[in-house]
């Protein structure tokens, strides 16, 4: 105890210091590194929930996130549908977005950015491809638009113009997004999100928990 009152922990033969606090829950080390991380580990399940460097950079390992992409075929979608073609995981952390719903579930009320690419194959000519966050099933804001693609050469393939946008958005416990084009597409009624490979990822979409 140092004459300023407080309380130091000096570090063992393994270089590290911790400090375990409990509940009737969750018991949780708070970790002074080798390293000279500081770090938060939940000590009943295991990992690392909080790590500070020395130069004060700081990562959540386990914040919630997703960034899934379309690895099959074009997919076809007309006016007021919804795009459900992202079925290939970057990364899934917390498992809060369900590939075979489509949708990302908020496991805890926060701010969440939104964002991602889509190459789109386009029939002719289109006016208008508005692609839109829905929450809870309900139309709340454009994600990413492309609009005024003409036909450049008349050949019978596809032009490919690109949409891409972010979005932040406040979202309470149990809340969910999902993605949907809006009911002002414009070519003939039809555009496709292309498809792609894995070093060749033409289309995806991401969310992260960022306060």
């Amino acid at each position: 105890v140092p004459g300023n009152g407080g309380l130091t922990i000096q570090a063992g033969t393994n270089g590290s210091a911790s400090l375990r606090l409990k509940n009737d829950a969750t018991d949780w080390d708070v970790n002074c590194q080798t390293t000279d991380n500081f770090a938060i580990y939940n000590h009943t399940t295991g990992g690392s929930r909080l790590s500070i460097t020395p130069a004060g950079y700081v990562t959540t390992p386990q914040q919630p996130g997703f960034q899934f992409w379309n690895n099959g075929s074009d997919f076809a979608i007309s006016a007021g549908g919804k795009v459900t073609c992202f079925y290939a995981g970057d990364h899934n952390i917390g498992s809060h977005f369900d590939s075979s719903n489509q949708r990302f579930t908020a496991p805890v009320s926060g701010y969440y950015l939104f964002g991602g690419h889509l190459r789109i194959g386009a029939p002719g000519k289109i006016r208008v491809a508005r692609f839109q966050i829905y929450l809870n099933g309900s139309r709340l804001r454009d994600l990413m638009s492309v609009g005024g693609t003409n036909d450049y050469d008349g050949s019978t393939g596809y032009d490919h113009p690109g949409a891409s946008g972010t979005a932040v958005q406040y979202l309470s416990t149990g809340d969910y997004v999902e993605m949907y084009v809006d009911s002002e597409l414009s070519s003939s009624n039809t555009v496709y999100i292309q498809g792609g490979s894995t070093n060749n990822r033409k289309s995806y979409w991401f969310g992260h928990l960022i306060s």
